[in-house]
């Protein structure tokens, strides 16, 4: 009988058990789920500011759009971090090293800065 690990309970068969593939597909798909949570997902679509309009925790990536990169579209990440129970902060960064932030206060965005 195999044993479990530590930290995720993830199966491992020990050497004498028999040969089956339903401990590796538990593995697996408990893997599957706990990247999921921490993997940023990549949008479906580019990221403008009317997708960002109610993102106020976590992190995107994917595509940002000209509006935020203030030059052309190009591959990046937005985090989004709360800061008080009304406000927030949103970081977008591009593949090309621009660095760009803007906050929420008083119900509204700030330009990108």
């Amino acid at each position: 009988m195999g044993t479990r690990t530590t930290h995720f309970n993830f199966n491992l068969p020990a050497d004498d058990d028999y040969a089956s593939q339903a401990p590796f597909n538990d593995n697996f798909t408990e893997l599957d789920a706990i990247l999921f949570d921490v993997v940023p997902q990549m949008a479906e679509a580019t990221i403008d500011n009317t997708a960002l309009a109610s993102f106020f925790e976590g992190t995107m990536t994917g595509e940002l759009d000209a509006e935020i990169t203030g030059s052309s579209a190009l591959a990046g990440v937005v985090r989004a971090y709360k800061t008080s129970s009304t406000d927030s902060i949103q970081i977008a960064e591009a593949i090309d090293g621009t660095r760009v932030t803007r906050y929420y206060t008083s119900s509204a965005w700030s330009s990108w800065a």
